[in-house]
This record gives C-alpha cells, structure tokens and sequence, in this order.
C-alpha cells in the first residue's frame, strides 16, 4: 500500500504471503495463524472469530477495541516499535 511497507515486505517475502488480488478476507482470516492489523474492523473480526489478533494503531484505542484486549482477544499496540 506505501512505500515504506513495501520494503518491509521485501524484506519478509521468505516469510509471509503478500496477496495481490482480492480474495474472501473473512476466510483468509478464519484461516491465518495470526493477524495483525492497522486498523479496527479486521482486527475486531479476527478476535470474534478465534484467530489471535493484534492492532498497531496510534489513535485512541476504540471502545470495542478496549472491550477486545481487555478480554485477551486482542494485543494493542500505539506504534509498530513497541509491537517488534
């Protein structure tokens, strides 16, 4: 999507799969090992549906989000340098 992640997922491409059309997210994550998100709505929906989850996100921490990590569905992080 940027730049800048486009390097990091160079650097990661023996790692992780990086699709490049549009596929059925709800399944994909059904599926994944782990998500991380940038985000809310993924994020929200991967914890929802079991897959453990984790949001790098520097706003305020949403409502359901809070509910989420307060449950242990969900691990926040503010800043991709706190979650490496």
């Amino acid at each position: 999507r940027y730049s800048t992640q486009a390097k990091v997922f160079r650097r990661l491409k023996d790692k992780i799969l990086l699709l490049d059309r549009v596929v059925d997210g709800t399944s994909l994550v059904r599926f994944s090992s782990l998500f991380i998100g940038g985000g809310g709505t993924m994020t929200q929906e991967a914890a929802l549906l079991g897959v453990p989850a984790i949001s790098i996100f520097p706003g305020p921490t949403l409502t359901v989000m809070e509910y989420l990590r307060r449950k242990g569905l969900v691990t926040h992080f503010h800043n991709l340098d706190s979650a490496v």
